[in-house]
């Protein structure tokens, strides 16, 4: 049963591998064609997000921001795909992995010998689907940069019950997953900014974002995070 077990992961990671991806274009490309298996046009309908830009992206006329690539890689995760974001910056790591075929996983028991656990990120997984599962109206989100850090670190999930953006009190100093008018997502902290007006601050002081706080923001929804599930290294 274990050589079985052993045999079964190890053919559920080969199948996300292909030929080496030797350009952060070709490996975007790779993520929505090959593993997504989605079309531009479906972005651009369902997220506003530009299927020229994306294409030109994939072809390398493009270099995104930083700012770009966390709402690629939020987007993608919500079409069910988990994209590590130094997979995509450099090749090396984990490759991109569809949450659908990872969850089959757990659709039928699995016998583990000698106290030989399942993988961590399929754990991971799992909890995340439960927490999901037993709350109404949750939303949870992978951690993809270093806004966050100490406290929240890149590879980390986090969620939360969704709320209108007018309950501005349930939001203020706490932690967030935030959705704005505009269609932006971004994990941050709510605070209050001059003449009622709403800013989302990062907690990290040196983070490479290239907006550490951004100002005057119209919350459509939010989710003050209650859920913090990490990898466990030890």
């Amino acid at each position: 049963m274990k050589k079985q077990y052993r045999e079964m992961m190890q053919q559920k990671k080969d199948s996300f591998i292909e030929q080496p991806l030797s350009s952060f274009a070709a490996r975007l490309k790779y993520a929505r064609e090959r593993v997504l298996r989605l079309p531009r046009r479906h972005f651009e309908e369902k997220y506003s997000f530009s299927a020229a830009t994306l294409k030109a992206w994939e072809n390398g006329q493009i270099q995104p921001t930083r700012n770009s690539i966390d709402r690629c890689i939020e987007i993608y995760k919500r079409e069910g795909l988990f994209l590590d974001e130094h997979w995509l910056l450099t090749g090396e790591g984990k490759p991109p992995r569809d949450s659908l075929q990872l969850m089959q996983l757990f659709s039928n028991p699995t016998e583990i010998e000698d106290g030989e656990g399942l993988d961590e990120e399929l754990c991971i997984l799992k909890d995340v689907e439960s927490f999901k599962r037993n709350n109404v109206n949750s939303v949870t989100l992978m951690v993809s940069n270093d806004d966050m850090h100490p406290y929240y670190k890149s590879g980390d999930y986090v969620g939360g019950k969704l709320k209108n953006g007018d309950k501005l009190s349930l939001f203020m100093n706490k932690d967030c997953i935030v959705y704005l008018k505009n269609g932006e997502c971004f994990f941050r902290r709510v605070i209050a900014g001059e003449r009622g007006k709403i800013n989302l601050s990062c907690l990290n002081p040196l983070c490479s974002s290239n907006d550490p706080v951004l100002y005057d923001v119209i919350i459509d929804k939010a989710a003050p995070v209650i859920f913090h599930r990490w990898k466990d290294i030890s």
